[in-house]
């Protein structure tokens, strides 16, 4: 379950709403919970009546040029996907061709990995207000030009997510194993986790796996 983050929700939500608003960048450290927190806003989106598309760029599609937005670019565009004038117009009428509630949501994880051209054609689709970006940037990474350029933006709001606070974490626990938590457990793994929620994961797994964390009386 999603906990902690309804600040950002409501930020992501109130960009979605603006027409002046063209993006939504979630950045912070590993395990933070950044791709969380964006499958949440991708699926507001979604209820909300907007198209939706999510691409995952990786070190391994950062060797071939929009190798990341491949599977979202329509057949044939193979032989153009280097000459960006040419993928753009073909692109255009998909896009323009949206719902009336506005442009296509599109989340790309892992942002600072794309590859030179898969940069450029996203930042180049926001500043034509064909896509409003939902997007994860671990925090310390080198970024792409076209990429570390978005949210200097007005239009492009950056996030800086922080790791769950002890009563946060409480929360989680208490929803996770269904039931309430010993005080002293949960200021142990926020202690030992510092409120990173991949942290907090793991050592659950590994708690319950070894029975260290057990339920008694209730």
């Amino acid at each position: 379950p999603l906990v902690g983050r309804q600040a950002e929700l409501d930020l992501f939500f109130a960009g979605l709403a603006d027409p002046r608003a063209h993006g939504f960048v979630i950045h912070g450290a590993p395990g933070v919970g950044k791709t969380r927190l964006a499958d949440q806003c991708l699926a507001l989106a979604d209820q909300h009546g907007r198209n939706v598309a999510r691409a995952t760029a990786t070190e391994g599609s950062q060797s071939a040029p929009l190798g990341a937005l491949a599977h979202l670019l329509p057949p044939g565009i193979g032989d153009e996907r280097c000459d960006l004038v040419a993928v753009v117009a073909e692109l255009r009428p998909v896009l323009e061709d949206q719902t009336p509630a506005g442009p296509l949501v599109l989340f790309v994880d892992d942002l600072h990995l794309l590859d030179a051209t898969s940069a450029t054609l996203v930042s180049q689709l926001v500043d034509a207000d064909l896509v409003f970006l939902v997007a994860t940037v671990r925090s310390e990474a080198p970024l792409p030009a076209a990429v570390e350029a978005l949210w200097h933006r007005a239009r492009v709001r950056r996030v800086d997510l922080e790791d769950l606070d002890r009563a946060a974490v409480g929360t989680l626990l208490h929803l996770v194993l269904r039931g309430p938590v010993e005080a002293a457990t949960v200021a142990e793994i926020w202690t030992a986790s510092q409120g990173n929620v991949l942290l907090v994961r793991e050592l659950v797994l590994g708690a319950l796996d070894r029975v260290h964390l057990v339920e008694q009386r209730g």
